[in-house]
């Protein structure tokens, strides 16, 4: 009893444990008593048991402040390389397969990291455009709503529409947020274009280049 309460006492310091295996491991001892080792490393905690140990070197409090500094500018310079490395991630071109309905080119995406829509690629149209049946899905209430658009379809129908703003859209791996999209206020049949339109309100955030041959669409974050 003695001997594990005058272990208990023991101040926090920097040390190193110089184990039987011949690894050794710096940190700052929390706890110890004749059976374990607690010991605070950079990434968290580690215990040991007492036969694993060949010996202790205890430093003073002066190198413990400088273990911690270490330990903090090391956590730091990682979030940095992690915050380049998703960085160069997201700017690396991103290959999106693509089906063809008849000429046209519909992606898959997914809208408010919820719903799933098939889009009609439309380099023409100025925003994201969706239906009116399909936007319910996504929780937006339309009804009273006063129409502030319209737009002229490729057959040369005018329809009314209500812009909108969707928190994010995601074509596979390539991920906008706050893209302007336009909703269909009119339920219109011969509308060939699945649930909607992939307009410039996404597009516009990439060198994007169509590859037919491969069935791709290349998307490069600018």
């Amino acid at each position: 009893m003695m001997v594990i309460l005058a272990y208990g006492i023991l101040p926090v310091r920097a040390d190193t444990v110089y184990l039987k295996n011949g690894n050794t491991i710096e940190g700052i001892i929390r706890s110890e008593d004749a059976q374990n080792v607690e010991l605070q490393v950079n990434s968290g905690t580690v215990w040991f048991s007492r036969q694993e140990v060949l010996r202790i070197e205890r430093s003073g409090p002066q190198d413990e402040a400088l273990l911690r500094d270490k330990w903090q500018n090391a956590r730091a310079a990682n979030e940095v390389r992690l915050i380049e490395q998703l960085k160069t991630e997201e700017q690396r071109p991103k290959r999106v397969e693509f089906d063809l309905q008849g000429n046209s080119i519909v992606v898959k995406a997914t809208l408010n990291r919820k719903v799933e829509a098939k889009l009609l690629l439309d380099t023409g149209a100025s925003m994201v455009v969706l239906r009116r049946g399909f936007a319910k899905g996504l929780g937006v209430n339309l009804d009273g709503i006063v129409p502030n658009c319209s737009l002229v379809l490729a057959n040369g129908k005018s329809v009314k529409g209500k812009t909108v703003v969707l928190d994010y859209v995601k074509v596979q791996n390539s991920e906008v947020r706050d893209v302007q999209a336009v909703v269909l206020l009119d339920e219109i049949e011969d509308l060939n274009f699945g649930d909607g339109l992939l307009g410039l309100s996404f597009l516009r955030n990439f060198n994007f280049k169509i590859d037919y041959r491969e069935g791709v669409l290349v998307l490069e974050k600018l």
